[in-house]
Order: structure tokens, then C-alpha cells, then sequence
């Protein structure tokens, strides 16, 4: 059975829902525009991870899927529970966490596993660290100084991975090994 990621049913379902979302509005006007948009994209963004997991094509996408998901959750909580107790000035970095989430999950459903996509995740997810506790007078250092640690850290980790270069093919090829042994052993 051929999967189509969008087909008439489903794309009637997303009008439908937009219907249903102007509908409401219009007859409830206190409530606010964002909230159905929020949920509009958390449940396009679920629709769209599990087709990307059930065809097993165009898995790239899972980071925009993932990135959306996540962001959208993210936001719905901030305007129900933390507006009261945090403004957004203080957790803003917290944004940069999910497109980073969706790179190594991508890193971890593609077929070649390439560096090029895992480690912009773990750099990116230090470098939201770094600005979280920076906008929340945690730590206490100039912009010029992160700038440098950043400079210092992208030296890191290329040497890193130059150093460990052999190591991580040597490592890939032994996973590709297992996964093509456990593939032989399904077929069987």
C-alpha cells in the first residue's frame, strides 16, 4: 500500500479544521487567534513526523517537523502556564534547543549518519546554554567573551573530530555492519 503524505482526505481534514478554528472565533471572540494557530502546527507537525516515519522518505524533513512540534509546544505552554512567571527575555534561548533536537534526530533516522548533521545539534545546543544562563545573570561575561568561547569551541570540536576521524568511520562502518546483519536476519 503506497502512503501519500498529502492526499484529498487528509488536506479536507486541515480545511475542515481551519473551518472549525474561524468558526470558533467568530462566535467566541474573547478567545485569541494564536492558540488555534499553535495547535494547527502541532498537529501538522505530528501528521508530519509520522508519515516522514511510516514511508521512510524524505527524512530530512523530520528537523522542520520536529523544530515546529516542538517550538509550537513550547509556545502553548509559555502562554497558558509561564507568561505569568517568566517574560520572554529570559527564556528566548530555549528556541534554539529544537531545531538542534530535530538535527540529531535526524542524525539518528538517515541512512548515512554524517557528522555534518550531528554536530551542528550538540553546538548549537551548547551555544543556547551559554545564552540562557547569559540572559539570566547566571553568568556574567561580555558579548566579546562569548564570541571567543564560541571561536574556541568550534576549534574543539574540529580538532575532535580530525583527530577521531578514523575512529567515528571505523565506528559508522561497524553499526552499518549490524544494521545490515539484523536486515539479512529479518529477511530470512
Amino acid at each position: 500500500m503506497k502512503i501519500k503524505l498529502f492526499n484529498s482526505k487528509i488536506i479536507g481534514l486541515y480545511i475542515l479544521f481551519i473551518g472549525f478554528f474561524i468558526l470558533l472565533k467568530t462566535l467566541l471572540p474573547e478567545l485569541k487567534i494564536i492558540f488555534f494557530l499553535l495547535i494547527f502546527f502541532i498537529i501538522f507537525s505530528i501528521h508530519l513526523i509520522l508519515q516522514i516515519l511510516i514511508s521512510k522518505k524524505r527524512k530530512k524533513l523530520i528537523v522542520t517537523a520536529i523544530t515546529l512540534l516542538l517550538t509550537s509546544l513550547f509556545l502553548l505552554i509559555y502562554f497558558f502556564y509561564l507568561k505569568n512567571y517568566y517574560g520572554i527575555d529570559k527564556i528566548w534561548p530555549i528556541l534554539g534547543f529544537f531545531p538542534s533536537i530535530g538535527l540529531i534526530v535526524y542524525y539518528f533516522i538517515s541512512n548515512n549518519r554524517s557528522p555534518s548533521s550531528i554536530i551542528p545539534g550538540i553546538f548549537i545546543i551548547l551555544l543556547c546554554i551559554i545564552l540562557l544562563l547569559l540572559t539570566n545573570n547566571l553568568i556574567q561575561i561580555d558579548f566579546i567573551s562569548i564570541l571567543i568561547l564560541i571561536l574556541a569551541g568550534m576549534f574543539i570540536f574540529t580538532g575532535l573530530f580530525l583527530i577521531f576521524k578514523k575512529n567515528i568511520e571505523k565506528f559508522k562502518k561497524q553499526l552499518d555492519n549490524k544494521n545490515s546483519n539484523k536486515n539479512n536476519i529479518k529477511n530470512y
